[in-house]
């Protein structure tokens, strides 16, 4: 083959690298070999005409190709992604050492087209936009100067030069025509292409509570730094106070959307939570709780608030200021905030006695089957094979604590995190899962529910706010609507 046709492939094939690579699907261990090959392929071209070096390179691809498919059999889809774009470039990089005199090169253009495209979906928009505007400066150069090579094999260099010239009008066209339509044009069913993911200032989403979750709302989420409560430590230390402070907690899933848990459905209004009861001078209590180990006050100031942020381990709250405002305890162990009368004006304050996390205790088995129950054939399948996967992985007799443990960290390890509508998060539950997408956290805590749930353990969904950030003077921890986590 023509050394000037030559260098033209090898751009084209690293640029097929460099599109995978920008997906992020495909580990950079397992393209660094692939990289190294391109590069030195014109060195390697020059052992083809010895029989040992045929039958060693043919034999290793053979191999390469079999572990794949034997990886794809086997994790079903999870790795699919993955594989394919292994596959496609393994097989960029086999033609440009492998195409002789006597081999045309029409499938290495057809294939580096098509690895383009397909990674169209998948990558970042911006290095994606980037590699794309660079192949389009080589692909059509390398088909003006293929088409010269089959007339005259030892083109001269002017030739070459004088093509490159004429090809540019035509690049800029290409050039030109495709941007138009990636910016007019969706690229999928539920994008609206750059300018519609650019153009939604109408239709951002404020992070905060809710009383459903739904999955695959995929508008631009506004991350707003508004305090919406403060916790000052009472008594003990800000070590003592938890994380997590919940609003709801949701049990029912329909394969795209969870619902608040309904003491009903449970079987026993204790099922889960030992629910709180109003003594006479006005406080709550929750029976049955160690000694506690702090006491926190909180100033809800979001005046709209529909439920009352707690931690897990509150023991006893007392209303301080509830301006116009009735707590009305629900059945997941929270309290429902009610307005009376004229809209609120001022924040609501509270203190929380917070006590020893509790051990488990015994769950009737009407919640504990309402807490496996599952969406039926709205789960995906690869749900069902992740969880084995992963189980496989732990002892026989692993608790469900250890099952939990395993599979949030694979999560943490395996799947990336992003906001909604960034370029690159997930639009439905099946892309987080197969790892084409980034989520939020909701996808995160989705997933993993499922997947407790397929094994037998009973789980629900929590939504509060996750607060971790301490004011300057180190005495107080606030909650800012950005907070806001499942």
């Amino acid at each position: 083959m023509n050394d000037r046709l030559h260098v033209f492939l090898l751009l084209l094939a690293l640029l097929d690298l460099g599109f995978v690579h920008a997906t992020g699907a495909v580990e950079d261990l397992l393209l660094l070999p692939l990289w190294l090959l391109a590069i030195a392929s014109p060195w390697l071209r020059r052992l083809q005409r010895f029989r040992v070096y045929r039958a060693g390179w043919n034999g290793g691809v053979l191999i390469v190709f079999a572990l794949l498919v034997q990886h794809a059999t086997t994790t079903g889809l999870l790795h699919m992604l993955e594989d394919g774009l292994v596959l496609a470039v393994l097989c960029q990089v086999h033609l440009l050492n492998n195409v002789g005199d006597r081999q045309r090169p029409d499938l290495t253009f057809f294939n580096s087209f098509l690895i383009a495209f397909v990674t169209s979906f998948f990558a970042a928009d911006l290095w994606w936009s980037l590699l794309f505007v660079a192949h389009s400066f080589v692909l059509v150069p390398a088909l003006q100067v293929y088409v010269l090579v089959q007339r005259a094999p030892d083109l001269p260099p002017d030739v070459v030069r004088a093509a490159l010239r004429d090809s540019l009008p035509r690049t800029l066209v290409v050039g030109v025509i495709t941007a138009l339509v990636f910016v007019f044009w969706p690229r999928d069913f539920e994008r609206r292409g750059w300018l519609g993911d650019n153009l939604q200032f109408g239709q951002q989403l404020q992070a905060g509570m809710s009383e459903r979750i739904e999955l695959g709302r995929n508008a631009r989420m506004q991350l707003s730094d508004e305090v919406v409560a403060r916790l000052d430590v009472l008594d003990g230390t800000l070590d003592d106070v938890p994380m997590h402070w919940r609003t709801t907690a949701f049990c029912e899933f329909d394969g795209r959307t969870w619902f608040p848990q309904d003491a009903a459905s449970l079987g026993s209004r204790f099922g889960t939570d030992t629910q709180w009861q109003m003594r006479e001078d006005g406080t709550w209590l929750r029976p049955g709780r160690s000694e506690p180990r702090a006491r926190v006050a909180v100033r809800l100031l979001d005046r709209d608030a529909e439920t009352l942020p707690c931690a897990l381990h509150a023991t006893h709250i007392t209303p301080r200021e509830l301006g116009g405002r009735v707590l009305n305890p629900r059945s997941y162990g929270g309290f429902q905030v009610v307005h009376v009368g004229e809209p609120p004006t001022g924040a609501l304050s509270y203190e929380v006695d917070i006590a020893q996390p509790q051990p488990p205790r015994s769950m009737p088995t009407t919640t504990r089957l309402n807490f496996l129950q599952l969406p039926g054939r709205l789960v995906p399948a690869l749900a069902y094979d992740l969880a084995a996967k992963l189980r496989a992985e732990l002892p026989a007799d692993a608790d469900e604590l250890a099952i939990a443990a395993a599979m949030r960290d694979w999560l943490q390890q395996n799947r990336r995190y992003q906001l909604p509508g960034e370029s690159g998060s997930a639009n439905n539950l099946g892309e987080f899962l197969l790892g084409t997408a980034a989520g939020h956290c909701e996808y995160f805590a989705t997933v993993l529910a499922l997947l407790l749930r397929t094994q037998d353990v009973p789980c629900r969904l929590v939504g509060g706010y996750l607060v971790h950030e301490r004011t300057a003077d180190g005495g107080s921890l606030l909650a800012r609507a950005r907070d806001a986590h499942a």
